[in-house]
């Protein structure tokens, strides 16, 4: 992952979640973990990753959330195989029906995940 991707993502966690009070090292020490255990991330799944933490934690996220959140992210476009596209999404949408009532973005994260499926 790019340093800038990084650095903007450790800043809209920290602005997003209460901070529990932590000396300076102590932070600095936790940002180095957290950097070691996260580099293989793509920026696209780092952006993910925070964006999900952000939207569904109480908590500043652990290491394993954010794997968790990096995991359900869409492949980006170097793993995308065109000839497979129409068929991912024809079988999704088969094997997914809206519930009564449901909130539309739910019902495309449910499809995104049924499509992610191996």
């Amino acid at each position: 992952m790019q340093a800038r991707a990084w650095t903007a993502g450790m800043t809209a966690l920290v602005l997003a979640f209460p901070s529990r009070e932590q000396t300076e090292t102590v932070q600095e020490a936790r940002g180095r973990l957290y950097q070691q255990h996260l580099a293989d991330l793509t920026d696209e799944q780092w952006g993910h990753a925070v964006r999900e933490s952000i939207c569904r934690d109480r908590f500043f996220p652990t290491i394993a959330e954010l794997r968790n959140y990096a995991a359900s992210a869409a492949p980006g476009p170097e793993h995308w195989d065109p000839g497979r596209g129409r068929v991912v999404v024809e079988t999704a949408l088969a094997t997914v029906e809206r519930r009564p009532g449901e909130d539309l973005r739910m019902f495309f994260v449910r499809l995104g995940e049924a499509a992610a499926r191996p």
